[in-house]
């Protein structure tokens, strides 16, 4: 074990940033803590990092700040975070508080272990949902997902992380569209066929997602963790940097965090394939990634972050140049003779008085400048994604009415390589924006939670993309080789089978226990192209400790 601390400690010491932190986080909550740095009119300091550490001084920043005018709604909007917080929660401990009655009933776990220094909690995980469909009656929408969950923490340094997932979906034909052309299922690494018996000729996927994770909080600056799970980089609905949309995979992350800086780091182990419904048993071919995103509060309204990633494969293993976390990537890329696919991203966010907040994203994967101007901005090689976005809350004086309104563009062929082993996907799944390259996008999301026990949602996508066909690369599919593409200049963003994809999802929820509800989603998709089609469905279900996972198919 102290061979393996000094290990990451010679790794590096930064961390990339985790929307979704060590522990699990679930959407509405990193919300409400968005919302919060909104309604304070000032960035916390935190950096968006929601780590035990950060949220506990966000928390206490606003209690001595007295930016808030209605502070006793701090206990209603952290209702849902772990009694076991050190830096923020009184933990209440009683002679009896280990028996399974009390664990259940007072700190609303299945088990719980609390401690002067020592916490153990296990959770079920639970998703059980079913509707109808205006698709074919094979097409029942259906939803089974079921698992546990184990947080432990030995005194403020260490804590650990462990859940295991089985799924079980029947989803919309689009879905399947999906699964055949990529040869994979969003958020799986291990896809299988699955045939409900309650209802004939019903089809669906089977898979196991398993994470876990130990996390070193060396002091109030640095801390550590090593584990297999996902993060997210950016404040939209999307992220153009790197999301949670493919499947979890081993990391070794690291956060520095002094003043209004933050540095952070995070490596990958990738899988260059993905393992297809009941294909043979092999080791997959592997592939790396190393990143690295500083931050930094300009103002209380102003931050500003600067991002950096590299992909790589090596049949030696993992490149030990890209160890150092404080080196331009891009300059050990060219020396290393520039095999590698590096990108690189610029973010932004200004607070707007109270009650808006706005950001964008940048992402360059390849420019060069000569070729923007001579070839008109056509050339090929002029790859990047531009990202802008609102945020605005109690919107026209209504309490938690909360409106967000985002914008994607990505050219084609943006995250593509000449080979698989260097283009931007894990399991054949996109590391950034579930729709690839090659389109338009426009979200816009609404939002109202009139009190503790109802959440309402709607959202909904307009995008235009354009698609390959099986004989000719217009940059729409990124796992192809991008040495096919179709021409050098003349290229321009949705070029190609021309989609046009109107989706909407209406949301519904109400608590009947804590991190337990019971739900009701709608959701409704058109496509205008060459092979137009119409899908209307719903589901209605009960969910625990888990948040939905309809949102990662929103596309």
């Amino acid at each position: 074990m102290k061979q393996f601390f000094i290990l990451l400690l010679t790794l590096g010491f930064t961390s990339i940033f985790s929307q979704a932190g060590f522990h699990f986080r679930l959407d509405h909550e990193i919300k409400y803590l968005d919302r919060l740095e909104i309604e304070s009119g000032r960035l916390n300091q935190a950096h968006r990092d929601f780590s035990d550490h950060a949220i506990g001084l966000m928390k206490s920043d606003l209690i001595i700040k007295d930016s808030l005018s209605h502070l006793s709604k701090l206990n209603f909007i952290f209702s849902n975070y772990p009694e076991y917080n050190f830096y923020w929660y009184t933990i209440e401990r009683t002679n009896s508080s280990n028996t399974f009655l009390n664990s259940f009933l007072k700190h609303k776990h299945l088990f719980s272990i609390f401690g002067d220094d020592h916490f153990l909690t296990i959770d079920p995980l639970l998703e059980m949902k079913m509707g109808f469909s205006n698709e074919q009656i094979n097409r029942i929408p259906f939803v089974n997902r079921r698992g546990i969950r184990l947080q432990a923490g030995i005194g403020k340094k260490f804590q650990i992380y462990s859940q295991v997932v089985e799924s079980q979906f029947v989803p919309a034909a689009y879905m399947e569209e999906y699964v055949l052309l990529y040869k994979t299922f969003p958020g799986s690494s291990f896809l299988k066929d699955y045939h409900p018996g309650f209802y004939n000729n019903l089809k669906g996927y089977d898979f196991l997602v398993a994470q876990g994770a130990i996390r070193y909080e060396a002091n109030k600056y640095l801390s550590l963790s090593f584990g297999h799970g996902n993060h997210k980089i950016g404040e939209g609905i999307r992220s153009l940097f790197l999301s949670d949309f493919a499947a979890p995979r081993m990391y070794l992350q690291m956060n520095l965090s002094v003043g209004k800086l933050n540095y952070q780091s995070l490596f990958y182990e990738l899988s260059a394939e993905s393992r297809y419904k009941n294909g043979v048993d092999r080791l997959l071919q592997k592939k790396y990634m190393a990143s690295h995103y500083l931050s930094l509060n300009l103002t209380n309204k102003w931050s500003i972050g600067v991002f950096e990633s590299v992909i790589f494969n090596r049949g030696n293993g993992f490149e030990l140049n890209y160890l150092n976390p404080f080196i331009f990537y891009r300059f050990v890329e060219q020396a290393l003779g520039s095999p590698d696919n590096a990108l690189l991203g610029l973010k932004t966010s200004y607070l707007i008085g109270k009650k808006s907040k706005v950001y964008s994203q940048f992402l360059l994967d390849e420019l060069v400048v000569g070729k923007l101007f001579s070839e008109s901005g056509t050339w090929w090689g002029n790859k990047y994604a531009f990202q802008f976005g609102v945020k605005s809350i109690d919107l026209f004086g209504v309490r938690y009415l909360d409106f967000q309104a985002e914008f994607n563009i990505v050219r084609p062929y943006t995250y593509s390589y000449s080979d698989s082993l260097s283009n931007y996907t894990h399991q054949n799944q996109t590391m950034a924006h579930p729709l690839g390259s090659n389109f338009r996008e426009l979200l816009l999301n609404m939002s109202y939670q009139p009190n503790d026990l109802w959440s309402f949602e709607w959202a909904s996508m307009y995008a235009v993309k354009g698609l390959d066909s099986d004989d000719f690369n217009f940059g729409g599919n990124i796992l192809k080789n991008n040495s096919s593409r179709i021409m050098d200049t003349g290229n321009f963003t949705t070029q190609g089978i021309k989609d046009q994809i109107l989706f909407s999802s209406l949301y519904l929820s109400r608590k009947i226990w804590s991190k337990c509800w019971i739900d009701l989603d709608v959701f409704w998709r058109n496509k205008f192209g060459q092979q137009s089609s119409s899908s209307v469905w719903a589901q209605l279900g009960i969910r625990m400790n888990l948040e939905r996972e309809s949102r990662n198919w929103f596309f």
